[in-house]
């Protein structure tokens, strides 16, 4: 099944560093639109899907949402960030970590439905 990433998005944006594998969730997709529209400034995605072997050389977390396509992590500074957050919250997206350069975005059903900050 191919995949639609949107107006805003490409493939290659989601890649594994690791092995260029991509196979991300179709909601999740459809929501990072939805997202990048409400915010209105172009994303540079950090970190799309992770294969479980680039997710442990990393320090993923187990079962990281990354590994199921269902997470990205995009880059922001102080200017963006509140937007991306706010833009995600509209959008749905309840799972949200933030960090010092970059959101991380989920929509993992089988984790809490929580936001966090992180180091």
């Amino acid at each position: 099944m191919d995949l639609d990433y949107g107006l805003y998005f490409k493939k290659s944006e989601f890649a594994c560093n690791c092995c260029g594998y991509s196979q991300m969730n179709q909601s999740l997709l459809d929501s990072l639109n939805q997202v990048r529209m409400l915010a209105d400034f172009p994303f540079i995605v950090s970190s799309g899907y992770r294969c479980t072997k680039h997710n442990k050389q990393i320090g993923g977390v187990e079962h990281s949402a990354h590994t199921k396509g269902l997470a990205v992590d995009i880059l922001a500074n102080e200017e963006t960030r509140v937007k991306i957050i706010h833009s995600a919250y509209v959008v749905g997206i309840e799972r949200i970590g933030i960090y010092e350069d970059f959101i991380h975005l989920d929509i993992d059903t089988s984790k809490k439905l929580v936001s966090w900050v992180g180091d």
